[in-house]
């Protein structure tokens, strides 16, 4: 392990599998459960129901399986039918009506530089962790033409090895998820790094952010 003073990025497991792959279903289902247990969904939608305006699309970076959006539709119906999800997977089955889909590299893809420009709202949960400084600094006038940004990633302690291995014994997790979970840690965000690698100005930006006792690094961006 190391020191935790600096982001350190490597390859993750998950990464590296078919979106189908038998590992891969399972390593989404446990992440899932660790939201829960996070309370990430909850933290999302309190923020959306405080922040968001009353039209506009939201646009999450990194959707995954859509199990954010389902979690949003169940609460809340007319913030999911504003909803466009963004990954390199296919769009998942059953998402919400009124969901909208962009496959592709959110970083290159001109459909998805479409869909941020078009952005009210930008939700990052478990994502931004992935890139380095260099690709989130390239990354950040796209997210800039929105007036909300959220964000949920890994906290990037040594404390939260710990929490993962006892969230272990309870879950059983997948050894994918065992393995990235390790490696999200360590290249995940402490208090003040965000804003930064975002390059969001102060005088521009209103900003809010927390540590989750269970290891999420939260960001509240708001346009003034």
């Amino acid at each position: 392990m190391g020191n935790l003073q600096h982001r350190v990025l490597k390859q993750e497991m998950l990464d590296t599998l078919p979106h189908d792959h038998p590992d891969a279903l399972a390593s989404r289902q446990d992440i899932e459960v660790i939201n829960r247990i996070m309370g990430t969904f909850g933290w999302f939608h309190r923020q959306l129901q405080e922040h968001a305006p009353t039209h506009g699309r939201i646009v999450e970076l990194g959707a995954g399986d859509g199990s954010l959006i389902h979690h949003i539709a169940q609460k809340s119906p007319a913030l999911a039918a504003r909803w466009t999800g963004l990954d390199l997977a296919p769009r998942p089955e059953h998402l919400p009506l009124g969901v909208q889909w962009v496959q592709g590299d959110f970083l290159h893809s001109e459909a998805a530089t479409k869909a941020l420009a078009e952005a009210e709202v930008v939700v990052t949960n478990l994502i931004l962790h992935h890139f380095t400084d260099e690709q989130l600094r390239k990354l950040a006038p796209r997210l800039h033409k929105a007036r909300i940004i959220l964000a949920s990633e890994p906290a990037r302690h040594r404390r939260h090895y710990l929490e993962g291995q006892v969230l272990n014994l309870i879950g059983e997790f997948n050894h994918v998820t065992m393995y990235d979970m390790k490696l999200s840690i360590e290249a995940g965000f402490r208090v003040g790094e965000l804003p930064r690698v975002l390059m969001l100005d102060r005088d521009l930006w209103k900003m809010e952010e927390s540590h989750s006792l269970f290891g999420a690094c939260r960001m509240i961006a708001l346009r003034k």
